[in-house]
Formats: structure tokens, sequence, C-alpha cells
């Protein structure tokens, strides 16, 4: 729901005259933030709780996030702007689309960047703190602060993961629901 959202603002954002990979750059930013948000103020109040509480936070965010979405923009299929140029390249004596190759290679970028994250000192205390957070804070580690920025890292792989499905499965609230 908010790799969906996010193409929404990315969408918007190119509606509104922004150039396409500003576009996204932005909407990966807001939707670190918005990870850490969500975190912050609704998540991590339930931390300790039951499991159950939890269970129902997240399926309620997906319900309130699709039905903001579809409140703002609409359940139609919507268009998206392309990335990358129509036609096609031959790899390997195969012949690929150039925006299956585009989106393969900022795929492939994003987790590379998020392999190299977590290999370093950042990526140390966020291992550490989904490990076991008790030990983790007698060693130092801020336990909170790792897991909220785990939250704002997985919100902005959510936007690249969004920006690159919406031009192929049409950019609709329920765009990465599997059934719907």
């Amino acid at each position: 729901a908010f790799a969906t959202l996010s193409a929404f603002v990315c969408s918007s954002l190119v509606l509104h005259g922004w150039s396409f990979w500003p576009a996204v750059g932005a909407t990966v930013i807001l939707s670190f933030a918005g990870g850490a948000a969500v975190h912050a103020v609704l998540v991590r109040p339930l931390q300790d709780g039951p499991l159950l509480a939890a269970t129902l936070l997240t399926a309620g965010l997906l319900l309130v996030v699709d039905g903001l979405d579809a409140w703002i923009w609409g359940s139609s299929p919507r268009p998206f702007p392309q990335p990358f140029a129509a036609g096609s390249v031959s790899i390997v004596g195969v012949t690929v689309g150039r925006r299956d190759v585009g989106a393969l290679l900022v795929g492939v970028g994003a987790a590379l960047l998020l392999g190299v994250v977590l290999r370093s000192r950042i990526g140390l205390g966020l291992r550490a703190a989904a490990a076991n957070p008790v030990a983790a804070r007698y060693a130092g580690i801020h336990v909170v602060r790792f897991t909220t920025t785990a939250w704002g890292i997985a919100g902005a792989l959510g936007a690249v993961a969004g920006t690159l499905a919406a031009p192929l499965f049409g950019l609709r609230p329920s765009m990465l629901q599997l059934g719907l």
C-alpha cells in the first residue's frame, strides 16, 4: 500500500511539472520520512503490546492507505510516465524490452545500495537491533532509532518498487495487491 501511495505521489509530481527522475528522488525521500513517521507514531507505541494489536494495525494501515489513494486519485487505472524508452535490445541473442532492462537495472541498483548500507556501521546497528534488542541496548545501540531507520529504509525501497511497478501494472490503488 505504501509503495502504491509513493507511485501516486511520484505521478502527481510529474503531472505538476517535475521531471521524472527528480520526482522519483523526492518521492524516495518523502517515503523514507513517511516510513519513519509511521513507525514513530503508530508502530512503536504498540511494540510491547499484544501481537494482535500490531497485526490489526498493519491491516488497518493497508485499508486506510488504499482508501486514501482511492479518495484522492480515484480507483480507475491511471497512466504513469514511462521512465525508459520504448523498443527492445538484443542481449546474448535474446530480445528484451528496454523498459524491462531499465527496471531491472534500477532494481538491482537499489538492492546493491541496500547491501552497502547493511554492510556499513548503520547496517550493523540495524542487524543488532533486530536480532537482540536487549543486548543491543546494553551494547550502547539506540534500538528505537535504528528500528525507525529500518522503517524509513523500507518506505524508500517501497517507493522504488512502486515507481517501477506502476508503468507495468497501471497506477491504481490496488496495483500491488494479489487477487484484487
